[in-house]
């Protein structure tokens, strides 16, 4: 009788301990608990089920983002990068992340316009800047090739101090 009592409290001390124990824990415990995980999957597991609960953290929505972008998710990274932002978020990386993903949709206006407001958040930051010369580059030849470049501040509203035609 010992015996199979012994057995069934190892039992259930190895059970309680192979679960994750996900269910009872607080949404920004699962945030420090993503910010620690290895697997990129499960970090995004675990945002998930932070931001399901309503105290969860805004970085949160950030982490998950930048996680859909390496992923390839791009829907889902843009509408989580612009929560974050919506909500309040000031970090340069959302906007970068976001910026990223117009020029990978060739969203040359977009990707600008997350640009110069990240520019402008940190005007020494060497990533944004060279990301920023990449597009207005680009955006250039497209005005060039549809025969707009004139008529480029009519479609859009940002600085083009640098360029002349």
């Amino acid at each position: 009788m010992r015996l199979i009592t012994c057995l069934l409290g190892i039992m259930m001390l190895m059970t309680s301990q192979a679960s994750g124990g996900y269910a009872m824990q607080t949404a920004t415990e699962l945030f420090h608990k993503a910010q620690n995980d290895p697997l990129m999957y499960r970090r995004a597991a675990l945002y998930t089920e932070a931001l399901a609960r309503d105290d969860a953290p805004v970085e949160a929505l950030r982490e998950r983002g930048t996680i859909y972008y390496y992923q390839g998710k791009l829907p889902e990274a843009e509408a989580d990068l612009t929560a974050y932002l919506e909500k309040g978020g000031g970090d340069i990386r959302a906007l970068l992340f976001r910026a990223l993903i117009a020029v990978k949709g060739r969203q040359w206006e977009r990707a600008l316009a997350d640009l110069h407001q990240a520019a402008a958040w940190d005007p020494h930051r060497s990533d944004v800047l060279s990301h920023r010369a990449e597009v207005s580059t680009n955006w250039d030849k497209l005005l060039r090739r549809r025969g707009m470049w004139g008529t480029c501040c009519a479609y859009t509203t940002m600085p083009w101090p640098w360029r002349e035609p």
